[in-house]
């Protein structure tokens, strides 16, 4: 998937993910991306956040998918994957071995679904919801 233009956060640097799931939340630790992105915010999808609303308006569907968006290019589930391989390659051996891994758009599309599978499966396991997908939110 072609990452998506959003012109209302040109210049900004987000990473949006499940952040009621362990396995996403520590590989959001993991990959480290503050060191590469310039003000990267992390943004939790359960949680009301005006970013989190423009990706439900462009329909992207936050139970499939992490989304990084780079300077208002929102990259979603396996092309975020591989985006952030590409830019988290150095420093610990996790960043290098998720760097080999994702870099490849091929393998990223083809083990993506199955760290989602595994995402979802783990959620069920822990009693957790998907997250919602239209919800009335209310910003600080």
């Amino acid at each position: 998937m072609e990452p998506i233009k959003l012109p209302a956060l040109d210049g900004q640097n987000y990473l949006v993910y499940d952040g009621e799931c362990p396995l996403c939340s520590r590989y959001v630790q993991m990959v480290r991306l503050r060191e590469r992105l310039d003000g990267l915010q992390t943004i939790s999808a359960r949680h009301p956040h005006p970013v989190v609303e423009v990706l439900t308006q462009h329909d992207l569907d936050l139970n499939e998918g992490i989304v990084l968006i780079e300077n208002g290019l929102a990259y979603y589930a396996d092309a975020a994957v591989r985006r952030i391989a590409m830019l988290s390659g150095g420093g610990s051996w996790m960043n290098r071995l998720n760097s080999r891994v994702f870099q490849s758009g091929a393998r990223a599309r083809v083990l993506y679904p199955a760290l989602k599978t595994g995402r979802n499966v783990l959620l069920k396991l822990l009693g957790r919801k998907p997250i919602p997908k239209s919800v009335s939110r209310t910003y600080d």
